[in-house]
This record gives structure tokens, C-alpha cells and sequence, in this order.
């Protein structure tokens, strides 16, 4: 039996969240090998230094200025193509650069004018400097330290048999990590991670089997990264990183990903903690306990400028490519639905449920076992205008145009940062926010705050998110209370327009693309925890009119391994599914496989009719067809009648056996329709994914727990009030005291409590708790009567919460009892 959802009042603190972080592009970025390898800000620049050919057009190699509108040379170093700037510091008013410049000795110094030799220079690429003491030192490919005393270079030390990476001072002591394992003259063994000791490098704790790539040092400890995994002697193990208390390494408990390439950086965030760079394209922000994922690869560094946050490196992806520097803003452009027992990533583009940023499939089932059922899943709708098909029917369109956003009449860059973003919320942080945000010192989390509840007019946009407009205004407000409105535990909201596809040769639609994909927590309730929820309010924004329209949806369904699924429909279930096609995921060698334990995935319409089904393998995609069951425009034959659902099981099957390997992974297409749909119309269309595996694991039995599973959703749908762009308030909130809702009083109170200002025409359940969540009292407020008295006798004195709920309402009010 289905659940009904429950309303709940926050009595614990919600810790503060830790910020989600989104790199942006600035401008076009560098371009050639393109590469930010180090920056710092110098006389209010921002100075870049790496390998690259120009930064946002203008071509001033590897090194260059720039103060957010302007451009600066620093002509007469490291100009040529491969004079890579690896570092860059400030020493005494100057800006040191080193890396691969051999007509200035690597490094060079400007005093605000000119390039300076800084004595002989250092053998070999400069590859760290650093100020340790007030000291300057610097080292690299030739594995010597040396320190700077104003004329010269001076040697710190044995050189050492392979290069260094990095250096840094901790707690009073210098450091050096590196890719050697002895002294230059091979006596001592020092494996890639030393310590001056006054008169000697020593190794530390027995170093590490590879190379340290960069160091940072913090109040925890000096954190070490690079490409090792364990220690040198192979008694503990890392995830390419670690952290040394002075002693001893402690082992970190999660690990970047991908991070078997190692991790290149570490640098302080100025919100606190610190960032991992890594490569694939994630790197990894560590606040506490808390991680987030930055999709910038190999990030080496991160300032802030002018009020904003710039991170160097390599490359990312976002609405449009990020090249070399990024703009780091809060939000974020990828996050997982994970609240039931399945996971599904979301990103501000038109394939859900997909990875974009590693094309990998995206819906994990169960999650944390790295199996997965759907590869990527588009929202699809055709019309036709004047006999002229029309349609907007993405696939594999994550970037080129980006689709974040309403339809506006200017997209910049200010645009896709508002847009270019996904809003993750769960009934707990909403309700925590209606409850405390009149708080002192309360801030309310990120996606609350900029949630899209208000059209935009400077872009000419009418597009709002649900909310709850408390004071009926029409303006959304949290600084008074408000807050979003969700369906279920948890929820993933965006907003989408159209854009032409490249490979759709009919006009495109113009659409407002409205969704939010939400999930439930209660495992008790298998069939909601089991299953991703979607609701799509989709706007016709264009001056078209349209007959013989049809939504769809497109799915690549992919039971672990892809070249070994079948696809079915049931009607009378509005549903369509894949499962395995042998007893055996083929895939199961690889980890991503299901093996002999399979799964079922299933596409489900809850609030209207299938009308078709279709199956799609390979070759030119007649969007026509498939999103009417028909083939060359028939229904199809394969049965004794005409029909338009191709696969419905029983006496008509997909089939594997004469088709070969190479087509044998199954999109598939399911749909509504056809209706009129008018410019300014709005569709809803609300769509379940259901997951099923049997206890067996048997391919077929889990088909038949597949459909039960949709029978069930199917039934709880129909005692839900989800009308058309309806979202309910099941969020708890604080009235506000005043006459025309609720008051209370006496309280403080020393014996009975009134109750008044609500004249329901129900009756009321009210609930007591005290601070720890306990109930204390239950009783029922008869309808129909103004006010109603409560008793305190036998409480201890202290702070009550009186929980009132109807059909439509839910108030929390604090009450002091003092006797």
C-alpha cells in the first residue's frame, strides 16, 4: 500500500550547507594548447601565466594581463611558442615568473616595466616558487632547491635524482614533493616527498610510490597530491592524495574521480576549505565533511577578483566550453536525484538522465552499484502548422546551442549564469527555511534565494518556477517566508527552450520547457522509492498553431550492457520497457553489467493515455513515425488488426536474431496525442520511470514486478491532486500572528493556551511536540469554531511547537510554557 505523503516539522538544526559551486566561461578563453598553469593578481590584474597561444583573442603568448575588459603584454619574456610559465609569485613588489624561458636562466623578475635575470637563472624548466620565511625559492626539472639572496641562486642541499613539483613551508618546516627517489649521486633514498631538516633533505615517513604533483598547507595538515597510491614502503594506501599531521599520512575517506590519473593540484578556496584538481573533467571542492564536484579539469588554481571567483586550468564544460580561466558562481549545472533507491543525474540540457560531461549513462539502479538502466531520455513533441510538421526532438543536443533557460529575447552570458543551472531541493530544507527564516543570523540556503519564481523582464522572459505566495501578491519573496513549491521528498528543477537541432531538418517548435524530476525516501513504500517521477509544463511560446500534435518520449534504454536489451509496451499501462534479452547481461564481464540478477526499466504516463509506441535501431530517424506507431505512414501490420503500438508483447515481440550486433541497442518511444495546441497553450504531462528487479533476479519475473510496480503508481496518481501546473504545499511554515490567521495566547503561558483567528469549516488536528520531536499532546479542533482551548497542565516548562493541519493547511506556532 502507497504512502500518503506526511507532513513533517523541523525540530533538528540543518547544518549549513556546504555551497554548490559552477564554473561559467570567460569569454572565449585561451586557445592554442590552451592551458592556465598558475595566476595571481598583480597592480589590480589578474596575471596569467601557462602554455597558450592567446586568452579571449588577444594574442599575446603564455603570459598576459587582464583586469576584466582590458588586456596587458608584459613584452621580452617567454613569448616564444613553448616558453611555458609553470609559476608565478610576488616577491617584494615584483612579479616572478619561471618556467621554460632559457634566454633568462627560467625565471624572470618585473619590476612594473621590464623583464629582469634574476642571476644565472635555474637549470632546467622552474616548475614551483615559493615564499617560505620571507625567503624566495624555486626549483624544477634539474631537482635542485634554491633560494634566492637578492644576486644570486643558492643551492639548498643535494640535488635530487629527478624532478620537483612543488614546494612548500608547514608548521616552520620547508617541504619538497617531486617524481625522484634519491639524491642526484644516489646514496640516500628519498622517495618524492622530503624535508630540510637544517642541513640535509630527509625523506618523510617513508615517502610515497610516486610522484607528488603539489602540496598545500592548512591547519590540518599539510595535504600532498599527485600520482601516488600508497606509501613508499607499500604499507598504506591513498586515493592520490593524503595528508600529513607532522607524523604520519592520514587516509583519506573518498577519493576524486577518475582518480587512478592522479590528482595534479591543490590550492585554499577562499570559502573555506580547499580544491582538488583532477582530470575527467572533475575536480573537487573539500569543505569539512562536505565534497562538491567542480567540472573544470585539472583546476591549478583559484582567486578572487573584483568581487568574483576565477579558477585556472585546463578546460570544462558548461553552457558553452571553458577554456584555460573559468568563473566560478554558486549553483550547479549537474546534480543527482537520489532520494529513492535509484539515481538520476540532472543536468540543464535536453538529455536526461544522462552524464554529459563523461557521455556516460546517468541513471543508476540500484545507486552505488554502478548499474545502470537508461542512458539518456529526451522530452519530444511534434504539431503540425499548415500541413508543415513541426517538431523539437533532441537526443544527444547537451551544448550546441545550449537550451538552458526560457525563451528571452537577449541570452548572454548574465542569462546562462541565472539559467544555466539546476535547483536541488528536499522538503527538509524548505521546511527549514519556512520555519526559521525570520530567524536572527538565519541565511537561507542558495537554491532557495534564487529560485526562478519571478519572470524576467530584462530578458523579456515570463517562465516562474512554483511557489508559495503567501501574501498573494504574485512576487516571489523567501526574505518573507516564502518558498518553493515540490512534489515529493526531493526535487530537481529547470527550466529548457528549443533550439534546432542539427540533425532535424523541420522547423523547430518554440517551446518553454518546465520540469522538475523528483523521487520519494520512504523505502517502506517500495513502489514510490523505486521510482524517478517527472512533470513536464511545457509552453508554447511561438505565434504558431497546431493540429495533430503529439508529446513523447524518447528513451535509450540500456539494461547494464546495451547490445542485448528488448523493448515491450502495455497500453492498458501506459507503459513501455526494456529488460535483457538472455538470462545473462553479456556485458558481464564489466563492471556496469547486471550478470545473472536483471533488472527492468520502464517509461509509464500517469495523466494521459499512450496512444503509440515505437522501437528505433539505427539509420535515419522519421520522428513522424515514431511518434505515431505508424511505419511509412501506416499502422503497423504484424498483427491480424492494424495497430500502433509495435512490441505490445504476447503473439508480436522485439526480436534480436536477425539483426546484427552493431544495431542491437534499443531506443524506444512512447506517446500521447494528437491534440490542438495553440500558441500560449500549456501542456502537463507528469511521466514515472519505474525500476523493478525480482527477488530472483529472473529477466521475466522482473518484467511482471515491472508491471505491477506501474499498476500501483498508477492507482496512488489517481489520489493525487495534480492538476495542470498544480504543485501542493505540504511544506510546514510559521503563520504569521496576527488576527487574520492564527494567535495564540496567553504566551508565554503558565496554564491554558487559546487558540482563535480561524473559523474552519473542518475540523483540525493539532499536535504538540516538545523541542526533542516527542508528541505531548494530540486533539482535534471541531470545525466551525472560532477558538480552542488547550490545557499545559503536567508539561515541563520549556518550548512547544503546535503542529495544525487540515485538508489544505499546515501551521506551526512556538509556544512558551513557563509555570
Amino acid at each position: 500500500m502507497l504512502r500518503s505523503i506526511l507532513l513533517a516539522i523541523a525540530f533538528i538544526t540543518i547544518g549549513a550547507d556546504l555551497y554548490s559551486q559552477r564554473v561559467l566561461p570567460v569569454g572565449e578563453g585561451t586557445v592554442g594548447q590552451g592551458s592556465v598553469y598558475d595566476m595571481v593578481e598583480y597592480n589590480g590584474q589578474v596575471i596569467l601565466g601557462g602554455l597558450f597561444a592567446s586568452f579571449n583573442g588577444h594574442a599575446r603568448k603564455n603570459l598576459q594581463g587582464w583586469d576584466g575588459a582590458n588586456h596587458f603584454d608584459y613584452p621580452g619574456a617567454f613569448e616564444a611558442p613553448t616558453n611555458r610559465v609553470s609559476a608565478l609569485e610576488i616577491y617584494n613588489g615584483d612579479l616572478i615568473a619561471g618556467g621554460n624561458e632559457p634566454i633568462l636562466g627560467n625565471i624572470a623578475r618585473w619590476d612594473g616595466s621590464t623583464w629582469h635575470p634574476m642571476g644565472a637563472g635555474i637549470n632546467g624548466t622552474v616548475k614551483a616558487i615559493h615564499i617560505f620565511n620571507n625567503e624566495l625559492y624555486a626549483a624544477g626539472s634539474d631537482g635542485t632547491v634554491n633560494t634566492w639572496d637578492g644576486s644570486v641562486w643558492q643551492q639548498l642541499g643535494d640535488a635530487f635524482n629527478g624532478s620537483i613539483e612543488a614546494i612548500q613551508g608547514h608548521n616552520g618546516e620547508l617541504y619538497v614533493g617531486g617524481d625522484f627517489d634519491q639524491n642526484a649521486s644516489s646514496t640516500v633514498v628519498i622517495r618524492r616527498l622530503a624535508k630540510w631538516n637544517g642541513s640535509s633533505w630527509v625523506e618523510v615517513n617513508n615517502g610515497l610510490n610516486n610522484r607528488v604533483q603539489n602540496m598545500l598547507s592548512t591547519s590540518d595538515g599539510l595535504i600532498i597530491v599527485g600520482y601516488f597510491d600508497s606509501r613508499g614502503d607499500g604499507v598504506q594506501n591513498f586515493p592520490s592524495w593524503t595528508i600529513f599531521n607532522g607524523s604520519n599520512f592520514n587516509e583519506p575517506t573518498f577519493t576524486v574521480r577518475n582518480n587512478l590519473i592522479g590528482i595534479e593540484s591543490v590550492c585554499a578556496h577562499p570559502q573555506g576549505g580547499f580544491i582538488l584538481g583532477g582530470y575527467g573533467p572533475y575536480s573537487m571542492w573539500v569543505n569539512g565533511s562536505e565534497t562538491l564536484d567542480i567540472r573544470f579539469n585539472w583546476l591549478r588554481n583559484i582567486i578572487q577578483y573584483n568581487g568574483k571567483l576565477f579558477v585556472c586550468g585546463s578546460s570544462g564544460t558548461s553552457y558553452n566550453v571553458i577554456r584555460g580561466l573559468g568563473h566560478l558562481v554558486e549553483g550547479t549545472e549537474y546534480a543527482l536525484l537520489d532520494a529513492g533507491s535509484n539515481s538520476a543525474a540532472i543536468t540543464p540540457t535536453s538529455s536526461m538522465f544522462h552524464d554529459i560531461y563523461r557521455s556516460l549513462p546517468g541513471f543508476e539502479a540500484p545507486k552505488g552499484d554502478n548499474t545502470f538502466t537508461i542512458s539518456l531520455t529526451s522530452p519530444w513533441l511534434i504539431g503540425k502548422n499548415m500541413d508543415t510538421l513541426h517538431s523539437s526532438v533532441p537526443i544527444y543536443n547537451v551544448n550546441d546551442p545550449p537550451s538552458a533557460g526560457p525563451n528571452a529575447n537577449v541570452m548572454n552570458s548574465d542569462y546562462y549564469e541565472r539559467y544555466y543551472q539546476v535547483w536541488k531541493l528536499d522538503r527538509d530544507m524548505i521546511s527549514h527555511h519556512a520555519l526559521h527564516w525570520n530567524d536572527a543570523g538565519y541565511t537561507a540556503p542558495y537554491v532557495i534565494s534564487p529560485w526562478p519564481g519571478n519572470g524576467e523582464e530584462q530578458w523579456g522572459t515570463c517562465t516562474i518556477a512554483p511557489y508559495a505566495d503567501l501574501n498573494s501578491n504574485g512576487l516571489y519573496e523567501p526574505s518573507t517566508g516564502e518558498f518553493p513549491l515540490i512534489r515529493g521528498d526531493q526535487a530537481i528543477y529547470y527550466i529548457q527552450h528549443t533550439v534546432q537541432e542539427s540533425w532535424n531538418q523541420h522547423p523547430t517548435m518554440k517551446l518553454d520547457l518546465n520540469i522538475m524530476s523528483y523521487a520519494f525516501n520512504d523505502p517502506i513504500e517500495t513502489d514510490l522509492y523505486s521510482t524517478v517521477f517527472c512533470n513536464f509544463n511545457i509552453v508554447n511560446r511561438g505565434s504558431d498553431n497546431y493540429t495533430d500534435a503529439r508529446f513523447g518520449i524518447f528513451a535509450d534504454l540500456d539494461i547494464g550492457y546495451s547490445e542485448d536489451d528488448v523493448v515491450e509496451c502495455d497500453s492498458a499501462l501506459n507503459l513501455f520497457f526494456a529488460y535483457n534479452r538472455y538470462d545473462i547481461d553479456l556485458g558481464a564481464s564489466f563492471t556496469d553489467a547486471y550478470g545473472s540478477f536483471l533488472p527492468a526499466q520502464g517509461v509509464q504516463f500517469l495523466n494521459e493515455p499512450m496512444t503509440a509506441h515505437s522501437s528505433y535501431r539505427s539509420g535515419p530517424l522519421n520522428v513522424e513515425d515514431l511518434m505515431s506507431g505508424t511505419f511509412n505512414g501506416a499502422p503497423y501490420m504484424n498483427l491480424e488488426y492494424p495497430t500502433h503500438f509495435q512490441f505490445p508483447g504476447g503473439a508480436w515481440t522485439d526480436t534480436v536474431n536477425s539483426v546484427p550486433t552493431s544495431t542491437l541497442n534499443r531506443m524506444t518511444i512512447g506517446s500521447i496525442g494528437p491534440f490542438t495546441y495553440n500558441s500560449g497553450d500549456t501542456i502537463c504531462v507528469d511521466v514515472a520511470y519505474p525500476y523493478a528487479m525480482s527477488a530472483s533476479g529472473n529477466r521475466l519475473e522482473s518484467v511482471t514486478d515491472l508491471k505491477a510496480r506501474a499498476q500501483a503508481l498508477r492507482a496512488w496518481y489517481a489520489t493525487q491532486d495534480f492538476a495542470c501546473g498544480y504543485y501542493p504545499d505540504n511544506i510546514t511554515q510559521v503563520a504569521t500572528l496576527d488576527a487574520s490567521t492564527f494567535a495564540l495566547y496567553p504566551n508565554p503561558t503558565s496554564g491554558e493556551v487559546t487558540l482563535t483567528g480561524y473559523p474552519a469549516k473542518e475540523s483540525l488536528a493539532i499536535t504538540v511536540h516538545n523541542v526533542l520531536g516527542a508528541v505531548v499532546q494530540q486533539q482535534t479542533w471541531p470545525a466551525a469554531k472560532p477558538q480552542f482551548t488547550l490545557s499545559t497542565d503536567g508539561w515541563n516548562d520549556g518550548i512547544y511547537i503546535l503542529s495544525i493541519a487540515g485538508k489544505d493547511r499546515t501551521t506551526a506556532l512556538r509556544l512558551v510554557v513557563s509555570h
